[in-house]
């Protein structure tokens, strides 16, 4: 989300959710910032907040909650020098909390992915990486093996 040389910033997203369901949230961050940088990763809602703040290296930092909040937010502090890349993800189940399982592979090429499966429940996966392949490869298979386990 922040490549390297460019200023830190914050980036906002809405998250489309239905109240009427459960399910969870969470991020993969990985990068290299310099001493001193990070990142804070967080999903907010109606006066509710989760946040991490991590330093970015070359293992995937995977954080998860419970919940699925109206925003998520990803902001950077003394980042100027490095660069990181932060993949979300929202998992939707359904009105009594349980959650089917998918085990469809996004396509490889592609920065955006969803996988849906439609029976009782209804189970989504949205999120996005804007990287090399290598990078996006990497971090949709850690996405994958965490619904796998």
């Amino acid at each position: 989300m922040k490549p390297l040389g460019s200023a830190d910033n914050t980036t906002i997203v809405n998250i489309k959710r239905d109240t009427k369901h459960t399910g969870f949230s969470g991020a993969n961050v990985v990068g290299n910032l310099p001493n001193g940088g990070s990142v804070t990763v967080g999903f907010y809602g109606n006066g509710t907040k989760y946040e991490r703040t991590v330093t970015p290296n070359t293992s995937i930092t995977s954080w998860t909650i419970p919940y699925i909040e109206r925003t998520f937010q990803v902001s950077s502090t003394n980042g100027k020098d490095g660069e990181y890349y932060v993949q979300y993800f929202v998992s939707e189940g359904s009105l009594n909390g349980s959650i089917v399982t998918t085990t469809s592979p996004p396509p490889s090429t592609t920065s955006k992915f969803r996988i849906e499966a439609t029976t009782t429940s209804k189970f989504r996966i949205e999120a996005t990486t804007r990287s090399t392949g290598l990078v996006r490869f990497v971090l949709s298979m850690a996405t994958l093996m965490m619904f796998w386990l």
